[in-house]
């Protein structure tokens, strides 16, 4: 149920469910800004305070400087790429319609820091300008913390990606601001600063700190942002028409927000969550579709991960005009894409949500290092909007439409299974380095890695393992090595036929391009010259199978008789071509690989089985292919609308 419109939501609320801090909290902000919407511009004054955490003496740092991506074509982020970005063609666009960041001063101590400039640690492409070299008046020692004051100017580009206005009514401000860099210990132990430009196939990585942001604007826009509203629309003296909205947040990596008069805000609640959407008012007839995912994901994680720590949950349901300000996460506040006329068998929009959502875990509270471990972030949300939607909506939780039904975590599965060439990167390649397909692997690969070791584990166990992993990572930035701490501490926990292999298993899975594949060649029976005691004919049984793939698994096999039983045996894998074979009085009918699909990497599950008797397991086949093109044209179809 909608429990109200903006003029009853809730203001002044708590950021977090803790009046302690939860995280080290060693990059903080403190905005005060005017948002110019004739310019689509911010302008104003920003404060930092870093914390120096290392036992390394820091002369100089590094900040984020993200809008200057969509400065031009010059930019790494567009250099040498196609110049049409999510549908749009770039090429002759007019200079308004492009964005930077500029940082007009930067005090510390009271004194005027000169020594300014760009840098390009990735690339050395000296036009562009996605990171900012600030060599310091005064040294930060180990423990100290640095206070720096800008002075800067935002300019939203006609959005390209995530960022920028659209159609002069709606602006997007996400990375926006000069943002402070991670300066951590590296894999082999040498401390710097962790701070990449802003390249293709790059998300982004920061420091978990507090946000305090004024903002003032025309009191004709409705605000929406990261964290807790504590003042909204405040009149501004002497300025008739402009007011002030101030947001906090705590214990948060980043901090976004949108403006624009024609969105309509829905409040409503979860436990201790306060729910705002902010949508156009022609999609009234989803609220319920978009704030239901949102409910349902963030009990799903309560119960099977860990608790939201937040108290509220921003949904910013884009208007056609602004979508490629959608599909993105930031703390405390997601933006999905949806269209009116969304049909309730194609959940691709609740999928959406729920994918956002799930964001909050991985990249928001673990802070993974999304530049360089993509699949710890995007390869664990898609596995787990898989499970939230099939929590929700069963094994045909993504489409339900003219007697097609497609489950989240076939299709997830079938999008690694179905790619041309699967021998691309492996999921643990830095981003930027990746060459192939890059959802398929790092998002649905990863999934179905995930799914793997659940359906091997177990549920009860699984949760259990990721529960502990939550716990321990929460407000650090986990990397690889944490993730298989613990796997193998569970494996070991709860043996299985996965256990003795787990090892090799993690570094097929993750660290090389190996395929699964198992398959049944035959299966026969035929009577022998020999009897038992009781008379009773014996018959030779036998079954060839192959391993197609070199990722070598031991795998589980059933064998079915013409009595009505069955019996289990397990094959370790690794030979080419293995042989089955039983002289009994019974005679063998089918065998079958993996008959519980735990081993959810096999690419065809087709050739997994083989029986004497016909059976309609082709048509099946067919039906898999049939279904997964309904729904690329279902959802394409949905775009349209």
């Amino acid at each position: 149920m909608i429990i109200g419109l903006c003029a009853q939501s809730k203001e002044h609320c708590a950021p977090t469910i803790s009046e302690e801090p939860l995280s080290e909290r060693l990059a903080n902000y403190i905005f005060d800004i005017d948002f110019d919407h004739e310019l689509h511009a911010v302008s104003g004054n920003e404060k930092i305070f870093w914390k120096n955490n290392s036992p390394d003496t820091i002369s100089f740092v590094r900040l984020y400087m993200y809008l200057n991506a969509f400065k031009g074509p010059e930019s790494s982020y567009l250099s040498g790429a196609n110049m049409n970005v999510m549908g749009q063609d770039l090429r002759g666009r007019a200079p308004e319609d492009w964005g930077y960041i500029q940082v007009d001063k930067v005090i510390q101590d009271d004194q005027t820091i000169t020594d300014i400039s760009y840098v390009q640690p990735d690339d050395d492409n000296d036009q562009d300008e996605s990171v900012l070299h600030i060599n310091l008046v005064s040294d930060i020692l180990p423990g100290e913390t640095l206070i720096l004051d800008l002075e800067f100017v935002s300019k939203l580009p006609r959005t390209i990606a995530r960022s920028g206005y659209a159609d002069h009514d709606f602006n997007h401000f996400v990375h926006w601001y000069p943002k402070m860099g991670v300066y951590e210990e590296d894999k082999e132990g040498d401390w710097g600063w962790n701070c990449h430009q802003f390249l293709r196939q790059m998300e982004f990585y920061g420091d978990h700190g507090n946000y305090d942001v004024t903002i003032e604007l025309d009191d004709k826009f409705v605000i929406g942002g990261s964290g807790c509203r504590q003042m909204y629309k405040e009149p501004v003296t002497d300025k008739p028409g402009r007011v002030e909205t101030r947001f906090i947040a705590h214990d948060v990596i980043d901090f976004g927000w949108v403006a624009s008069p024609n969105l309509v805000e829905y409040d409503d609640e979860w436990h201790h969550v306060e729910i705002r959407l902010l949508s156009p008012k022609s999609h009234a007839s989803l609220r319920d579709r978009l704030i239901g995912a949102a409910k349902h994901s963030l009990q799903y994680f309560e119960d099977h991960v860990g608790t939201y720590p937040y108290n509220t949950l921003t949904i910013l349901d884009p208007p056609l005009h602004g979508l490629r300000s959608g599909f993105m996460e930031y703390p405390t506040y997601i933006t999905g894409g949806a269209f009116y006329s969304f049909p309730k068998g194609v959940r691709s929009m609740e999928s959406l949500i729920v994918h956002e959502f799930a964001h909050q875990y991985f990249m928001q509270i673990l802070a993974n290092n999304e530049k360089e471990d993509p699949w710890l972030d995007e390869g664990f949300v898609t596995f787990y909007e898989d499970c939230v939607m099939e929590d929700m909506h069963g094994s045909s939780s993504l489409i339900d439409l003219f007697g097609y039904k497609v489950g989240n975590s076939t299709f997830t599965r079938n999008e690694y299974a179905s790619m041309s060439n699967k021998r691309t990167s492996p999921i643990t390649t830095v981003g930027y380095k990746f060459i192939g397909d890059y959802k398929a692997t790092i998002y649905s690969k990863t999934a179905t890695v995930l799914q793997t070791l659940k359906r091997y584990l177990g549920a009860v166990q699984f949760d259990e393992m990721i529960k502990g992993y939550f716990e321990a990572n929460m407000f650090t930035h986990p990397r690889k090595d944490d993730f298989i701490k613990v796997v193998k501490e569970a494996f070991a926990q709860y043996p299985n036929t996965l256990s003795s292999s787990i090892d090799q298993f993690l570094i097929d899975a993750l660290d090389e391009s190996k395929i699964v594949d198992y398959s049944v060649i035959n299966v026969g029976s035929a009577p022998s010259d020999e009897t038992d005691d009781s008379g009773n004919t014996l018959y030779h049984n036998w079954s060839n199978l192959e391993r197609k793939g070199d990722f070598i698994v031991p795998v589980e096999l059933r064998l079915y008789w013409t009595d009505g039983t069955t019996s289990d045996q397990v094959w370790d894998g690794k030979d080419p071509i293995y042989g089955v074979y039983e002289l009994s009085a019974r005679q063998l009918r089918a065998l079958e690989i993996d008959p519980e699909r735990k081993l959810f990497l096999d690419i065809d599950f087709n050739n997994n089985s083989y029986t004497l008797a016909p059976d309609n397991g082709g048509i099946w086949k067919y039906a898999t292919r049939s279904i997964y093109w309904v729904q690329n044209i279902v959802q394409s179809a949905s775009f349209l609308m």
